[in-house]
């Protein structure tokens, strides 16, 4: 039975790497004026670095900077108001961080943190799955963009297959992304009387709603 299903951008970098070019080349004009002119705006600011956490401890540094800047931007959604939610990913960084398999990057200018990406690798893909990204007053300003696109021309460089946004629909992820697919949630049940009136009980449901 399929619980949810949502549309998931992402960027084919094994299909970019073939073509012999750079990320930016396969954004659209307006894309690549985007994150260039705010790209020159921080550069005009101090200089501006991209690196990524290289300890465990580093990475919870990062996880509980990024904490007031998700707030503020998903003040009535975001996870850091859960505190198992934060549990669970500190306890995740702890003890699975010498596996390689999460990444934690910020973007900095002038010493001054504007964004931090937290993403998941496996299997030579990368699953991007929240930012904390600071709130410029200034429109040229585009921080997210700015450090989605140096990570996405890291990953190009070092030989990874895909960079996954993940489920979501958001502008910013279209703009960055060359393809999407479906991400569905799916329940696998017994084939027993319960079940499948509850499976009569959904198509009449569907029915009527579509009456």
């Amino acid at each position: 039975h399929q619980r949810w299903s949502v549309l998931s951008y992402g960027v084919d970098l094994a299909a970019l790497r073939q073509q012999k070019k750079g990320y930016l080349s396969r954004c659209s004009r307006n894309t690549r004026y985007q994150i260039r002119r705010s790209e020159r705006y921080y550069q005009a600011l101090g200089a501006v670095s991209l690196r990524k956490a290289e300890t465990a401890d580093e990475a919870l540094a990062f996880f509980e900077e990024t904490e007031p800047l998700h707030l503020s931007r998903w003040p009535d959604s975001s996870g850091f108001s859960n505190s198992d939610f934060c549990n669970f990913h500190r306890h995740l960084i702890e003890t699975h961080w010498q596996t390689g398999c999460v990444h934690f990057w910020k973007l900095s200018c002038a010493q001054k943190t504007c964004a931090l990406i937290y993403s998941f690798y496996y299997q030579n893909r990368v699953y991007f799955y929240f930012s904390g990204v600071l709130n410029e007053s200034v429109s040229v300003a585009r921080p997210g963009l700015l450090c989605h696109s140096l990570c996405l021309q890291h990953y190009l460089e070092v030989g990874a297959e895909y960079y996954d946004f993940m489920g979501g629909e958001e502008r910013y992820k279209a703009s960055l992304a060359d393809c999407s697919e479906n991400i569905m949630g799916i329940s696998l049940q017994k084939n027993c009387w319960p079940v499948l009136v509850e499976h009569g009980a959904r198509k009449v449901k569907r029915f009527i709603q579509g009456l």
